[in-house]
């Protein structure tokens, strides 16, 4: 008894299994650049996002600290000794709230207003460096939240020889959705804005004080 032999496939047959070869082939090829162009639109959205929210915070803080109510404000204390050393060295936490919270609420007065507008170049999206700032743009929308905050950090630094430099800084986190046409991003944005900054001359202070 003898077996019968499997058929071989058609011409027409392998031209159609080739087809469809191909036709995966640029499927997988297309899935891949999109997953590719998404996570770079998002990575750019989110990079440009970041600029715009410190450039804000910046301005902001910039304004305030030009106003006239805070203008030359000083929020460290120095106290001396007989000699004229300096013993001790309080922050005045009130005043740093203060300006904290005023921060805080223009920053949350740009949220209101609309929040924030970014327009990236495509060549900025694809990562094209010989394209770089040119293409159509894409707009990125941020918007900060009012969950944002401010605290405040200070420190003591050595400044060279027999000097020391006491440095106050606000911390500030910005918590933002930003929107492109096809993602939505949740972000936390970090900045630090150096308030204060004062020279000590002589040896290091024994005492350091927060004054509330």
């Amino acid at each position: 008894m003898f077996r019968a032999r499997p058929s071989r496939p058609t011409k027409r047959q392998r031209v159609k299994l080739t087809f469809m070869l191909v036709l995966a082939a640029a499927a997988l090829a297309a899935l891949t650049l999109g997953l590719r162009v998404w996570r770079m639109t998002c990575e750019t959205a989110l990079s440009d996002a970041r600029d715009s929210v410190n450039i804000a915070v910046n301005n902001a803080i910039n304004s305030i600290m030009s106003s006239e109510k805070w203008f030359g404000a000083s929020f460290v204390t120095l106290e001396h000794d007989a000699g004229g050393n300096v013993t001790a060295v309080t922050t005045d936490v009130s005043a740093v709230n203060a300006l904290s919270s005023q921060l805080m609420a223009e920053l949350a007065q740009t949220a209101s207003s609309g929040g924030l507008d970014v327009n990236v170049p495509l060549g900025d999206i694809l990562g094209m460096g010989a394209f770089t700032g040119r293409g159509p743009k894409m707009q990125v929308r941020v918007t900060m939240l009012t969950s944002s905050y401010a605290t405040y950090r200070s420190e003591l630094v050595s400044a060279g020889i027999n000097q020391t430099l006491h440095r106050i800084a606000l911390q500030v986190t910005v918590f933002a959705q930003i929107y492109i046409p096809w993602a939505h991003i949740s972000a936390e944005i970090d900045n630090e804005v150096l308030i204060a900054e004062t020279v000590i001359v002589g040896s290091v202070p024994e005492t350091y004080l927060n004054m509330e």
